[in-house]
This record gives structure tokens, sequence and C-alpha cells, in this order.
């Protein structure tokens, strides 16, 4: 009697295991479209079908500038019960780039499901609202050649630093900046991601520190290669020693 009742449990238990693999074998998932883009973010839409499911299974997206992305690219995931629509914002991205993307579905007994592989593109960045020529910055009456962009290896932040006869000047960032518009901020102890420190000595013979501010901010283009380009217009170069203030415009680049 034991013996018939494990051949009976061993065949039930085969049923059900059966029963679950077929169920999640009907399952599918798709990434349907973008729903908003822009020059560093994008918003897209994933579709999950989950057929006769009852308990809750992970879902979620990965992304790469590589083909076919896969579990290892994973960006973002969630908890789903029923079949669903699920809009996710991938951030942080470089402008007018390629970037691939999969949802997916971990499944209980047949691994991991994928979707096609879907492509969008990033926007470029707008245009400063100045006229600016590459490698020059206008303080007032001066047209200064700037020398490219170094990398402060001692900075605690991410510092770059350029210079010209007129003086030094170094943009300080929280990390290495991604494609954007950065908020200027003056002399702090943090940084947050979107924003940026200008500062530098400047005035050739009788030379001054100067803190720089712009209201429409700084124009970073960061190629994913390690070309970084700043450009800003309007920028008040202000001092609170003897030296006269400047208004600067222009675009530094590595």
């Amino acid at each position: 009697m034991k013996y018939n009742i494990s051949i009976l449990s061993a065949f039930i238990l085969s049923i059900l295991i059966s029963s679950c693999n077929n169920k999640e074998k009907s399952w599918s998932t798709s990434v349907l479209s973008t729903i908003e883009v822009s020059y560093n973010e994008v918003v897209v839409q994933a579709d999950y079908n989950l057929y006769r499911n009852k308990n809750y299974v992970n879902v979620g997206i990965c992304v790469s500038e590589e083909a076919n992305p896969d579990i290892n690219n994973k960006l973002h995931e969630d908890q789903l019960l029923d079949s669903d629509h699920i809009d996710y914002t991938i951030e942080n991205l470089f402008s007018d780039h390629e970037y691939h993307v999969r949802s997916f579905i971990e499944t209980s007994s047949i691994g991991i499901l994928y979707s096609d592989d879907f492509t969008f593109s990033t926007l470029p960045l707008p245009e400063p609202p100045c006229e600016i020529t590459e490698g020059v910055i206008d303080f007032d009456f001066f047209n200064m050649d700037m020398a490219d962009l170094t990398i402060d290896p001692t900075s605690d932040d991410y510092k770059m630093g350029t210079s010209c006869d007129l003086g030094d000047l170094d943009f300080t960032f929280a990390a290495e900046p991604k494609t954007g518009i950065y908020k200027t901020v003056g002399p702090t102890s943090y940084l947050s991601p979107d924003e940026v420190r200008v500062d530098g000595i400047l005035g050739g013979t009788f030379s001054c520190y100067y803190g720089g501010y712009s209201d429409e901010g700084l124009y970073v283009i960061n190629d994913g290669n390690g070309n970084i380009s700043i450009a800003f217009c309007d920028m008040n170069m202000s001092t609170s020693m003897s030296c006269s203030s400047y208004s600067a415009a222009g675009e530094v680049h590595n």
C-alpha cells in the first residue's frame, strides 16, 4: 500500500510540475515602445503576459549599448501577479546614442524569458543659447584660447581644469559628468549629481579668486568615449576681492 501511495504521490507531483511548465511556456513579454525620449533619459513601456499565473514573479528590463542585453545588464525589476504593462524610466544616458533593451520574466521552471531586442536612440543635447567658438572663452573684451581640460587626480570630486593667459579655471562635478545641463553652485561640501562648481584664479598680473554662476547652466557633452565638452553663456565670474568681475561665454574640452 505504501508503495502504491508513493507512486501516486510521484504521479501527482509530475502532473503539477508539467502543468507549471506548460503554464510558464505560454508566458511572453515584449518592449512595446518608447513613450518619452530626451538627450539623457527615455521612458519605455514593456508588456508582460502571465497566463494563468497565481504567484508573484519577478519581471524587469535589461539595458545595454550592446545587442541582446541579459540579466547581467538588469536595470529595473518589479513583481507582478497578473498580466500588465509597466513604464520604465531609464536615466543618465549619453546623448545621441543608440541603446538596446529587453524585458524579462523570471520563471520557476524554465529559466528567464526574454523579449526580442528593442533599440532606441537618445536625442542630441540642445545647443547653448549663444554663439561660441570651440576652445575659446570670451572674458568681456578678452578672447582667450583655452588649454585642453585635464583631470585633477588629487580631487575627491571630479575636477577638470583649463588655463589661459588670464589665469586658471576649474569645473568640479560630483562624478564624471554625463551629457546634460548642470546647475552652477557656490562653495559647498556636497555636490548633487546635476550640479557643478566653477572657480579659478583670474586677472593676469593682479590675480584674484573668482566663482562662476550662470542662470542658464553649463552644457556638458560626454560622448562615452572619454571626450568631454563644456559650454556656457553669460557666466558671471565674481570675486570678493579688489578685482573686477567678468562676464564669460565659451567652450572648453579635453
